[in-house]
């Protein structure tokens, strides 16, 4: 007699199911009005503001596919990669290098976005671009998300295990039903704010080769709403 467990060939054959049926709506709808748009430019003589509306669209979507298809190779590399490149780095540096690349967004949505630091932080090994990445990641997501006059506030504070960070929004929250989903490769909880969903993933596979993982919080239909991310990087502790 023969046994064999199958239940871990089952649960991958399902998650590849979920994935595609996942990508395979992400791409009907960008696909959609691309060839709605592309119908509308064969028209003849369409006055000249319908043909670059249906242009400025159609640019839109392209990237839209493009960003998505971006995010899907850099996971996938991310997750058939062993290790990621290591280096003593300060992380107050890396977070700022962050804000200084979401931070005319924010301005432009009405969103302030702080940072503060306790002093001294002990430097963490990681790879600073992909560590990078993961603060873009949850500040973009904080930053769509987020109303006009809400705030973003970033804080870093050194722990007996290492280096804390917490992004911290007082954006709507996330309901409870959507919240167990987030780190799901192309989930999205929300349809009607532009995105991937991929940004949370990618993080989270970024932290895994930091031996680390996203913690995630978040208080929604309250009056006191918002979103807490966070994560701890070992700290590199002087001999």
């Amino acid at each position: 007699m023969f046994l064999a467990d199958l239940s871990r060939q089952h649960n991958l054959e399902q998650a590849a199911h979920l994935f595609l049926g996942s990508l395979s709506h992400e791409l009907r709808t960008p696909l959609t009005a691309m060839l709605t748009h592309l119908e509308v430019l064969r028209t003849p003589e369409i006055p000249e503001a319908v043909r670059q509306n249906s242009l400025s669209l159609m640019h839109q979507e392209t990237r839209r596919i493009a960003k998505l298809v971006e995010g899907l190779v850099d996971l996938n590399r991310l997750q058939i990669t062993p290790e990621v490149s290591e280096q003593p780095l300060d992380l107050l540096l890396v977070a700022e290098e962050a804000i200084a690349e979401i931070i005319l967004e924010a301005e432009a949505r009405q969103i302030q976005v702080s940072l503060e630091a306790g002093a001294p932080l002990p430097r963490v090994r990681g790879d600073p671009d992909r560590l990078k990445q993961v603060f873009l990641n949850v500040l973009d997501n904080a930053v769509k998300y987020c109303r006009a006059h809400d705030k973003v506030e970033v804080s870093l504070k050194s722990l007996p295990e290492g280096v804390s960070s917490t992004i911290l929004d007082t954006g709507p929250g996330i309901s409870p039903e959507d919240l167990p989903f987030v780190i799901q490769r192309l989930y999205r909880a929300r349809t009607d704010v532009s995105g991937s969903g991929l940004g949370l993933a990618l993080a989270e596979e970024i932290l895994r080769h930091h031996h680390s993982r996203l913690e995630i919080q978040s208080r929604y239909g309250e009056k006191d709403t918002g979103t807490t991310v966070s994560f701890l990087l070992p700290a590199i502790h002087a001999a």
